[in-house]
């Protein structure tokens, strides 16, 4: 049996705009930039051997990668690629990482500066009358989108 792994070490994200995302996730979580591992002021990491690698389209190439922090968890790191034509992000029944999720300890008011920060709610659920109720009606978790369309959960736990 091989060694166990540790640990998650990253998440990576694709964004039109590392420094749009950025403030989102600033303004909605408090985040921290830990540091730009490629900046728009170098040049864009692209060619046959970038492509071959990262499987991206040829012309594709990225212009800015960030690593960011929210609070003690693991990190995000930020890609912004340049390319003729980018899907949209996936959607929570497409194949592939379906949300992230946040734990919060205020879930009504990080609900609310997930929403200042420009990020959309989706109708509160409950599962047990399978019913949709309002934000005040929040109780223990909450689906969203960024402006950017990664869907985003905030989650919190009783004491």
């Amino acid at each position: 049996i091989g060694k166990k792994m540790k640990r998650i070490d990253h998440i990576a994200l694709t964004v039109p705009n590392v420094e749009e995302a950025t403030c989102f996730f600033k303004q909605a979580f408090g985040a921290e930039v830990l540091y730009d591992g490629h900046r728009p002021s170098d040049p864009a990491v692209e060619g046959p051997i970038v492509e071959a690698v990262f499987g991206m389209p040829e012309g594709c190439s990225w212009v800015h990668r960030r690593l960011i922090q929210v609070g003690d968890s693991v990190p995000i790191e930020l890609f912004q690629y340049q390319v003729e034509e980018q899907k949209e992000a996936a959607r929570t029944f497409d194949i592939g990482l379906q949300h992230l999720a946040f734990q919060v300890d205020d879930l009504q008011a990080a609900a609310q500066q997930f929403q200042e920060a420009g990020g959309q709610l989706y109708p509160v659920y409950n599962p047990e009358t399978g019913s949709l109720g309002s934000l005040s009606s929040l109780n223990g978790w909450v689906y969203g989108k960024t402006p950017w369309g990664t869907i985003i959960e905030l989650v919190t736990f009783p004491s």
